[in-house]
């Protein structure tokens, strides 16, 4: 088993889970690595691009463990991280053309902000959006955010090329007094509020 370590104190934290994940690497493109999301976005069936707002990008190499020093509750095993599964995943989004009709996942502009802008910051795409982004309707931030432009701006078509490294892990995820919701990698907290209402039927 693998495990990516936690390097911060998790007293405060009343829930822990251990959840599965790929860590993927694109080493000829982007020197981080993207910890992708392979349970959570399995309860989500709104947009396409939920799971990459599930799923968040570190620009460190990520430490790893091949045991489990942080006793918590596995929430799948790992086999749900095929890479092909994966690749088949950016090829719908890559060949998808935006469409109107299509159902949002974010309940506010916020979210939406949050969930994309800051964990995959993509300034060639959304620079005219961070200027003003409270003047900016969900429909035309949709429109702006073209799927195949963002797949590109974050190198994962690359993954259809077969450009990547991809192994399975188990990554950590925390919730505290507040309920507030956090992926744990290395030494750094990744708030999720995308997983507010998931959570409540898991625990």
């Amino acid at each position: 088993m693998t495990y990516i370590k936690p390097l911060i104190k998790l007293d405060n934290y009343i829930y822990k889970f251990w959840f599965p994940v790929g860590i993927l690497k694109l080493p000829k493109y982007k020197k981080g690595t993207y910890i992708i999301d392979c349970y959570f976005y399995k309860f989500l069936s709104f947009s396409l691009i939920d799971r990459l707002a599930l799923s968040v990008y570190v620009k460190k190499d990520i430490i790893l463990e091949e045991e489990e020093t942080v006793r918590a509750r596995k929430l799948s095993d790992l086999n749900v991280c095929d890479f092909d599964e994966f690749k088949e995943y950016i090829r719908n989004i890559y060949y998808t053309t935006y469409s109107r009709r299509e159902t949002i996942s974010w309940k506010s502009l916020d979210l939406m902000k949050w969930s994309v802008i800051r964990i995959f910051p993509s300034k060639k795409i959304i620079e005219d959006i961070e200027r003003d982004v409270s003047k900016i309707s969900q429909e035309s931030f949709k429109e702006k955010l073209n799927y195949k432009n963002f797949v590109e701006e974050l190198y994962l078509d690359k993954v259809l090329e077969g450009n990547c490294e991809w192994k399975a892990a188990y990554a950590l995820l925390c919730i505290d007094k507040k309920e507030k919701i956090y992926y744990v990698v290395n030494n750094k907290k990744y708030k999720k509020d995308l997983l507010k209402n998931i959570i409540k039927k898991i625990i």
